[in-house]
């Protein structure tokens, strides 16, 4: 697997938020003329990191998956996920730019759909994950840029099978934030 696809796997560990806001209650009226479709409000601005309290965040395992496809051969695309990850954020939101994000997979916990016999086992070993000699895959951003209000460039330190290289991940919060 490459770093790549491993990185698209960070970026679902990654999120800013555990919940999105829960929609309104039941079916929306259709607006009765044209003139009241114009006269409509605008859709609602999308969440933002506004408002909420500096400190530490913890994803919530509860609320998280982590999924990643990969392209098999150009026949299809392989679906998986990792099942134990984590994923921390320090935030102050008056300096989103000093926020530090880091995450952290067990690659053994790599658990796929139906897969042949040994399958697992072939990918947990050398020379693909080789969960025994490098039991961690990391990600410790070294940057942090606002792209929108509530979109991100994550920029880090991506660690797969001991090697170290620099990937961006752009990110969006999700909204979830209401003083709980």
């Amino acid at each position: 697997m490459g770093s790549k696809a491993l990185g698209l796997v960070s970026l679902a560990a990654l999120a800013f938020a555990a919940c999105s806001e829960k929609p309104a209650e039941g079916p929306a009226a259709a607006p009765a003329s044209v003139a009241e479709t114009a006269a409509a409000p605008a859709a609602a601005a999308p969440p933002s990191i506004e408002g909420l309290p500096a400190g530490d965040y913890k994803i919530d395992p509860s609320h998280a998956t982590l999924v990643f496809t990969v392209n098999h051969l150009g026949f299809s695309h392989y679906t998986a996920q990792f099942t134990r990850f984590t994923a921390d954020l320090k935030l102050d939101p008056a300096n989103p730019g000093a926020a530090q994000l880091s995450a952290t997979v067990d690659p053994a916990s790599l658990s796929i759909p139906s897969p042949p016999a040994s399958f697992i086992d072939e990918l947990s070993s050398e020379p693909w994950l080789n969960t025994k000699a490098f039991p961690q895959i990391t990600f410790k951003s070294t940057g942090i840029a606002m792209t929108g209000p509530n979109t991100a460039d994550v920029t880090g330190d991506f660690t797969l099978r001991g090697v170290t290289k620099p990937l961006t991940l752009a990110m969006t919060f999700n909204g979830g934030w209401k003083g709980i």
